[in-house]
């Protein structure tokens, strides 16, 4: 699974010898088969369809993308335990979001991702995107933000995931990486031994 930035971004029917994030023709030369959706508020199917993951950043996405495997899974075509996941940008922040909310993947990879909503809004050089999205500031909708950010759930997440980020991204600080980086390394170092020796 490839998803893509935006969120107001699509895919086209082609495949560029240049792919921005993944070496996709790699992995179609190695066997692999890579879905590439359009989900809900993606360009390219009118102003309805993108505005279908206002306040329901994540969740609509995640149905989409999830639906897709599926269909691909009852037709035969997929092995259900050998999926992956990867995304940048807002690709990412889905693969982080669909790794803290289904065990479903095998193997993830995230890559300039969002992984809390709120660090983001108080850090991008894009404050008015999560606002345009969540009809809110975190100030006036905590609740939202942190339904919606990947974070809040990282305990559940048992996937093993790559985490890439450029240092000087101002679009999505690196502080996503980090946040979501300690999520996870936290989550498989917790034990009793560690919580008794304190």
């Amino acid at each position: 699974m490839d998803i893509h930035s935006g969120p107001v971004d699509n895919f086209k029917p082609t495949l560029s010898p240049a792919e921005y994030a993944y070496p996709v023709q790699l992995f179609l030369a190695k066997g692999a088969l890579v879905l590439k959706p359009n989900y809900r508020g993606s360009a390219g199917y009118g102003a309805a369809f993108r505005r279908l993951n206002v306040r329901n950043l994540g969740f609509g996405e995640m149905s989409d993308v999830m639906s897709g495997i599926d269909h691909l899974i009852a037709e035969g075509i997929v092995d259900q335990n050998r999926l992956a996941v990867m995304g940048s940008s807002w690709g990412g922040y889905i693969a982080s979001f669909l790794v803290t909310h289904t065990n479903r993947f095998t193997a993830a990879s995230e890559s300039s991702g969002i992984s809390d909503l709120i660090a983001e809004y108080v850090n991008t050089d894009n404050t008015p995107l999560l606002p345009r999205y969540l009809h809110a500031t975190p100030w006036e909708d905590p609740e939202i933000y942190a339904k919606a950010s990947p974070i809040t759930t990282v305990k559940q997440a048992k996937t093993p995931m790559l985490i890439q980020h450029g240092m000087n991204d101002k679009r999505v600080p690196p502080a996503n990486a980090y946040e979501l980086y300690r999520g996870l390394k936290d989550k498989g170092q917790w034990s009793r031994r560690s919580h008794d020796s304190v």
